[in-house]
């Protein structure tokens, strides 16, 4: 259900900080339903506690009281009761065996006592005669000694309420009074004696009443047992059933009918219903303290409701507020583990939804691109079933289409087998995959398919299948067979042009070697009427000239010089053609060279007007390492 709230919520794009919203919400409203229950419960706490603790005092009363009255059906069964009646009748002798009323009255003061020192609650052991009400016998505790009343220390009780009340039982009934103080002569006993009384009529052989058998029980140390029978913070009251106070916390209420018969329960607290039918919400009037308050009847005597003892527990409300702030802080505590660890279970539930629709919208997106893919895809598991395939997949294999049977075997008729089990086997092994490429027909023309594989794996790397892959390569086939074609044809003008190259590069090595022939030829033959024209220079060196024809003469000889220069130069065009160029590197002065330029270019410079001047200021050195042919014609140019 919250899955599918939560699928929804992701669909409709409603965030998840709304989502945990609306969650917070529903846990606040299941928290206020759960907090009634809390309250509710914990109200049935404290009344089932108050009504236990009640129910434990009541059952102790009642067991103390049963005691009390084996005590007193002990005593009845006694000799000396009926001997003393048969003595009374008889001129106070036993006719039975000749024992006289005193006699009879020391042996039951004897077993009185002896059962005082037993048993330490009893107080008073007393036997009153029934129809005067005079003591007959009597033994009391003082301290800690059992005393024997002598005869002139009894009283009469005829005018006792347990002794007019007792007298009307029949045989066996016991009377059981309220929680009292003890009275001698009519007088309160200090120090107080807090007393509970259990009374019984004795009837003698005849079944006539006699005398009354009375018990005093100290009922302090019952009050202080039934104390003990409480919870730690709960209030105990003992009330009569008029609603006077027996016993109450603050010692100046107790005992209020003995002590002040204005103090009742009525008088110092205000009750009203609480949310438990058997509750009562009180407050005590001087205080103002608010109390959660359970009353019941502890013992009711058998015969008369002046034996009515009522119990009162009483738990403060700000007690009460500390069990629902406890039950409040568990309970919560308990919603707010399980809250989180929901939240949070929701939360995980809600990422794992959002997670598996991003998986899906891939998936599905996934699928859309496989499906829009010109190349099939099928998948293959381990048993060689085909588990899916795209649309591409159903146009190279339309048996993919309509099969019935999932097995590889349906596309025989296109895969080889064995390429299907070598594939399967490449991958289990992880070896390289093969790739294969056949021929088929679609659409009634040939078509060439290439196949290949990839291993599919799951998360954990385990082996899951394998996917073929089918891409129809008619069209590169082609173009492949287009490509060799032209390759074929570009390698054969390559070869022609190769072979026309070679014939021009012969021709041009012919002509090369016609040129240097003719420039090596013409070159040679321009050297000998060179050095004729040298040779003549010097003979005509030697006639006597004047200054300026000697000057003539130096120029004829040096431009004569130059022109050889040049000649060889040209004859070192061979020598450059066939690697053998040596170069002549040899120190020279440069103003040498300068003045011999213009020495040159000065008889022109005469001719045209012009003034020509060397001015070799700059010149920095007058020595270098240099080519002095190229640089002569350097300058000369």
């Amino acid at each position: 259900m919250i899955s599918k709230l939560i699928t929804s919520a992701s669909k409709k794009g409603i965030s998840l900080w709304v989502s945990l919203l609306l969650l917070l919400l529903i846990m606040l409203a299941v928290t206020w339903y759960f907090d009634e229950g809390i309250e509710k419960k914990v109200q049935h706490r404290v009344e089932q506690e108050l009504t236990d603790l009640l129910e434990n005092k009541k059952q102790f009363l009642n067991d103390e009281v049963q005691k009390y009255r084996n005590y007193i059906n002990f005593l009845i069964e006694t000799p000396p009761i009926q001997g003393i009646s048969r003595a009374q009748r008889n001129q106070g002798i036993d006719p039975k065996d000749s024992t006289t009323t005193e006699q009879w009255k020391n042996r039951l003061a004897k077993i009185f006592s002896s059962m005082m020192y037993t048993y330490s609650e009893i107080d008073q052991l007393r036997l009153i005669d029934s129809q005067s009400g005079d003591e007959l016998v009597r033994t009391d505790r003082y301290g800690g000694l059992v005393t024997v009343q002598p005869q002139s220390k009894l009283q009469n009780k005829a005018q006792r309420n347990y002794f007019t009340e007792t007298i009307l039982l029949k045989e066996r009934r016991i009377y059981v009074s309220q929680i009292d103080l003890n009275r001698e002569h009519g007088e309160i006993v200090y120090p107080l004696e807090p007393t509970l009384r259990l009374a019984a009529p004795v009837y003698n052989e005849q079944n006539e009443l006699f005398a009354v058998l009375v018990v005093n029980i100290d009922a302090l140390l019952l009050i202080e047992k039934l104390k003990q029978i409480s919870l730690a913070s709960a209030q105990f009251l003992l009330l009569s059933n008029d609603g006077h106070f027996i016993y109450h916390p603050d010692e100046t209420l107790r005992f209020s009918k003995d002590l002040a018969n204005q103090q009742t329960w009525q008088s110092n607290y205000s009750a009203q219903p609480w949310s438990e039918p058997s509750m009562l919400l009180v407050t005590q009037k001087d205080t103002n303290l608010e109390l959660l308050a359970k009353r019941t009847a502890l013992f009711v005597a058998s015969n008369s409701e002046g034996g009515q003892i009522q119990g009162v527990t009483m738990l403060p409300v700000a007690q009460y507020e500390d069990y629902l702030l406890q039950s409040r802080a568990s309970v919560y505590s308990l919603m707010l583990v399980i809250g989180t660890i929901f939240m949070l279970g929701l939360l995980a539930l809600w990422v794992y939804f959002r997670n598996n629709q991003q998986l899906l919208e891939a998936r599905s997106q996934l699928a859309d691109i496989i499906n829009g893919a010109s190349d099939g895809i099928i998948g293959f598991n381990e048993q060689l079933e085909i588990i899916s395939h795209n649309a591409a997949a159903e146009r190279f294999f339309p048996e993919l289409q309509t099969m019935n049977d999932k097995s590889y075997r349906a596309l025989k008729d296109y895969i080889p087998e064995d390429y299907i089990h070598s594939t399967l086997y490449n991958v289990t092994h992880k070896r390289g995959l093969e790739v294969l490429e056949v021929q088929t027909e679609l659409v009634g023309e040939p078509r060439d398919l290439e196949l290949s594989a990839s291993p599919i794996r799951s998360a954990d790397e385990k082996l899951l299948g394998f996917a073929l892959f089918i891409a129809d390569v008619t069209d590169q086939n082609k173009a492949k067979a287009e490509i060799v074609k032209m390759n074929a044809s570009l390698e054969f003008q390559v070869e022609q042009r190769t072979l026309e190259l070679d014939v021009a590069k012969r021709k041009a090595e012919e002509s090369s070697k016609v040129k240097s022939a003719f420039i090596s030829s013409i070159s040679h033959e321009m050297r000998t009427p060179l050095n004729g024209i040298l040779g003549t220079l010097e003979l005509v060196r030697r006639e006597p000239l004047s200054p300026q024809q000697g000057n003539y003469l130096d120029m004829m000889s040096t431009s004569a010089k130059t022109l050889m220069r040049l000649i060889n130069d040209v004859l070192d065009l061979s020598k450059i053609e066939a690697g053998k160029l040596d170069i002549d590197e040899r120190p020279f002065n440069p103003l040498e060279v300068l003045e011999h330029v213009t020495s040159s270019v000065s008889v022109k410079a005469q001719q045209k007007g012009i003034d020509y001047m060397l001015d070799a200021v700059d010149v920095m050195y007058l020595m270098l390492q240099v080519m002095v042919v190229a640089l002569n014609r350097y300058y000369t140019t």
